[in-house]
């Protein structure tokens, strides 16, 4: 009778309980939540929803959703008590240096221990490692997914690249006046040139590309976030636009405002993201479009606005964590940072030297291997500055040495041959013959390639264009022959805004130069300094090196045959125009022209690459 006893009184305890939890939000959309309501406000309801797996998941849902509040109980008083707590997690610094996953996870566990009644990430990020974005994101989604207590995102100056995306990542977002979100496209250090380019499928693959962004939209799925957004914030051929619909809730639409169907929207829809555009957005715009919940001032105002008024943090253990972290990172980074940038500068002179004075930096390489395997083993001793080096060499030390090895190697081997005339060493340069496509590229047609290289020999001339846009100061390097004296190669190439091109046989092999300077074509000038008596010898490979610096509004030329100083030009760029036969269209190419006087001969292009030197930029067309 005793136990009996016990039973029911346990029963008659959990019914009780069931019953003070009660609670009902009658969503807009039809759907109900069971549970109980926390707190209230005008603008966001705090509820503790029953779920189908018997746990419990505090949602904030905007009052604008909701349709009917039914409580079993005495209502909750609307504005928020003073025991209400946060716990905050700031996000501050590049993603795998200052901000790893790994610590805002041991912050997400200890909240456990201190129960608040959300978790605040504060982000003000530029961004930082693909790797360490997928794993936040992860970490976000997990927890929301499993945990009661809600994560409010607090972008707090600026949300860029990987931030964004996980701030996408949370169901929550809001932002405080004159903050940033966006600008997700994932970029890269070349291996080659050192410089930090976009990634698309041609270059990263296309797997890797579309896992990538599968997972940030999967990401904001799960947050009830805009995967289209995401996708704009990462694509810039992405084109969206926004409206309002009939109840004047934002709507984000695919494609052209003009492209749209008509619809009773109480705003018309207008262009959100324009192609060839990454999309970021401030705060006032993610609020117009809903992207974002709101925007406060504060962290305070976040609780009021949360409905939590004078709400308190309710552990410091969040914010020591992080900005512990940030101390260790600085005191190592000063001790050892200017050896790995010192490195990683040493790599970039070497790479955008002239080709002459490469033979002159052996020892700087050697000097650079050196600190490149003390950088390897800090790695392994002091791990906090992982982040650091992969900033400096995002495809790792072990491959900057084997770069190191691979050129101190032929230096060597050049030094004591003393063979430097024929030795071809461009680290960093594109090859130009192969990116130009006779079928695709030919603005004046005739051309055909082989394995040796691009031919004309039939016609009377013809242009190739290769699709390369180059900006700042290069370096170009040809090898070319004719058959005979009557058929000449020419070369155009871009000097600032203008173009120039270099002629190696005009007149039956009577000059050679630099095509018009000052309205004034190569055999109208008898000037040594940019015009010459052809030096061109049938059936012999000429090497031809092209260096192109530019100073304010000037520019100089200095051009090199067979190894020996040519034609040198300086002066303003505005100076240059294209004989007609020559032009090529646009500011993004280079030209290889072919002139047969008599229609007799042929001529061939062997080797064309280019290479950008200190302050110059290539960037590669279709």
């Amino acid at each position: 009778m005793q136990e009996t006893g016990y039973w029911v009184a346990l029963i008659a305890c959990l019914l009780i309980a069931a019953v003070a939890h009660g609670d009902t939000v009658e969503l807009k959309d039809g759907s109900k939540l069971t549970g109980k309501l926390i707190s209230r406000n005008d603008t966001l309801i705090s509820f503790d929803a029953n779920t189908t797996a018997g746990r419990i998941r505090r949602r904030l849902i905007p009052a604008s959703r909701v349709a009917l509040i039914k409580v079993d109980k005495p209502k909750v008083a609307t504005t928020s008590r003073s025991d209400k707590t946060y716990f905050l997690i700031p996000l501050k610094g590049s993603f795998g240096e200052e901000i790893k996953a790994s610590l805002v996870a041991e912050c997400l566990e200890y909240s456990k221990n201190v129960s608040p009644d959300a978790i605040v990430i504060e982000i003000d990020s530029p961004g930082g490692l693909v790797s360490e974005m997928l794993a936040m994101m992860k970490l976000m989604s997990e927890w929301q997914q499993k945990e009661s207590v809600p994560i409010v995102a607090l972008v707090n100056k600026d949300a860029i690249s990987a931030a964004a995306m996980t701030a996408m990542s949370i169901e929550h977002i809001y932002m405080v006046p004159g903050s940033a979100m966006g600008a997700s496209l994932i970029i890269s250090t070349n291996m080659k040139t050192g410089k930090t380019v976009a990634v698309d499928e041609t270059r990263a693959g296309e797997k890797e590309v579309s896992a990538y962004r599968a997972q940030c939209r999967s990401a904001a799925e799960v947050a009830g976030n805009s995967m289209q957004v995401v996708e704009a914030m990462i694509r810039p051929e992405i084109v969206l636009s926004w409206a309002k619909d009939g109840k004047g809730k934002p709507m984000i639409l695919s494609g052209l405002p003009s492209a749209q169907p008509e619809g009773d929207y109480s705003m018309p829809p207008q262009l959100l993201s324009a192609s060839d555009r990454i999309l970021t957005l401030t705060s006032r715009e993610a609020r117009r479009i809903g992207v974002t919940k709101g925007v406060v001032k504060d962290i305070d105002e976040l609780g009021e606005t949360l409905g939590m008024k004078g709400w308190r943090s309710a552990s410091p253990y969040g914010v020591s964590k992080m900005t512990g972290h940030v101390r260790k990172i600085n005191a190592v980074t000063g001790k050892y940072g200017k050896l790995i940038t010192r490195a990683a500068e040493n790599l970039y002179q070497f790479r955008t030297a002239p080709s002459d004075q490469l033979y002159k930096m052996e020892r700087l390489l050697v000097t650079t291997r050196e600190s490149l395997v003390n950088i390897k083993k800090l790695a392994a001793d002091q791990p906090i500055v992982v982040g650091l080096i992969k900033r400096h060499f995002p495809h790792g030390v072990d491959e900057r040495i084997e770069y190191c090895d691979h050129y101190i190697k032929i230096l060597q081997s050049v030094r004591r041959s003393s063979d430097k005339k024929n030795t071809i060493l461009l680290p960093g340069a594109i090859d130009l013959l192969k990116l130009a496509d006779p079928a695709k590229h030919s603005h004046v047609p005739g051309w055909g390639k082989g394995a040796d290289g691009i031919h004309f020999g039939s016609g009377y001339h013809a242009v190739l264009l290769a699709p390369v846009k180059v900006t700042g100061d290069y370096e170009l390097y040809v090898q070319m022959s004719s058959s005979v004296k009557f058929s000449t190669p020419a070369i155009t190439f871009p000097v600032g805004s203008r173009y120039m091109t270099f002629v190696l046989s005009v007149g039956g092999g009577k000059y050679c130069g630099l095509e018009v300077v000052k309205g004034r074509h190569l055999t109208e000038r008898r000037d040594r300094g940019t015009a010459h008596p052809s030096p061109m010898v049938p059936n012999h490979l000429h090497i031809m090196r092209i260096i192109v610096r530019l100073k304010g509004k000037r520019a100089t030329v200095q051009t090199y045959l067979d190894g020996r100083s040519f034609v040198r030009w300086e002066g303003s760029p505005e100076d240059l125009s294209q004989p007609s036969h020559w032009k090529i269209p646009g500011q993004w190419l280079f030209g290889f022209g072919a002139l047969r006087e008599r229609r007799r001969g042929a001529v061939t292009f062997k080797v064309a690459k280019v290479r950008s030197l200190a302050g110059g930029r290539i960037v590669v067309g279709k």
